[in-house]
């Protein structure tokens, strides 16, 4: 399972979530960290988890989840 924002368990259903979360105990909650490493799951992104502007955009993305939050990230998404 995971935690959402304030800290409450969510219930995760995939095969891998244990995967996932080592990498982003590892990485801690710094975009530059975790991006890399979740991109570089060669059985989920294959040669594109290496593409320089992946990496950018999902570096950001992640960054704007760590600073604002999800909600706030989404609506600014969504608006742009």
């Amino acid at each position: 399972s995971g935690l959402d924002e304030q800290g409450r368990a969510i219930d995760v259903r995939d095969p891998l979530a244990g995967e996932f979360a080592a990498l982003a105990r590892k990485a801690g909650p710094v975009a530059e960290r975790l991006a890399p490493a979740l991109l570089g799951i060669e059985k989920v992104f294959g040669p594109l988890g290496s593409e320089p502007r992946l990496r950018e955009a999902v570096t950001a993305a992640l960054g704007r989840l760590y600073e604002d939050g999800a909600r706030r990230a989404v609506a600014a998404l969504v608006s742009a």
